[in-house]
């Protein structure tokens, strides 16, 4: 039995068009991911450049690295900035200490925008 199937191939431009440093987020805890993945209610996950609004614990000097990384995911239909247990905004100055926690998260797809450098 031989069967015949053509496949339509679309391509989609999936780049974000919005400026998430300049966008007022909704607030998201690390430890919320995980049911988001279990539901399947996470639909982007972007890691952007923002400027620091935080010392960080007394690391790195905010004058000479005035921006950091962060983590924006879109669930339900709205982008939610990433929080720590205080509330504040997740901060990464490492690209590479980053992917780490993406990773040990469970999450293996982002996007990367950078459009502040």
């Amino acid at each position: 039995m031989t069967h015949n199937v053509l496949f339509n191939i679309e391509i989609v431009n999936s780049m974000i068009h919005i400026d998430l440093s300049e966008t007022k987020l909704l607030s998201l805890k690390s430890t919320e991911i995980q049911g988001l993945l279990d539901t399947y209610r996470i639909q982007e996950i972007v890691v952007y450049r923002t400027k620091r609004e935080y010392q960080s614990g007394g690391f790195g000097d905010p004058n000479k690295h005035p921006n950091i990384w962060a983590v924006a995911i879109m669930t339900d239909g709205q982008w939610a900035r990433i929080h720590n247990a205080r509330g504040q905004g997740r901060e990464w100055s490492n690209l590479d200490r980053l992917e780490k926690w993406l990773r040990e998260h469970g999450i293996s797809q982002w996007q990367l925008l950078n459009s502040l450098e």
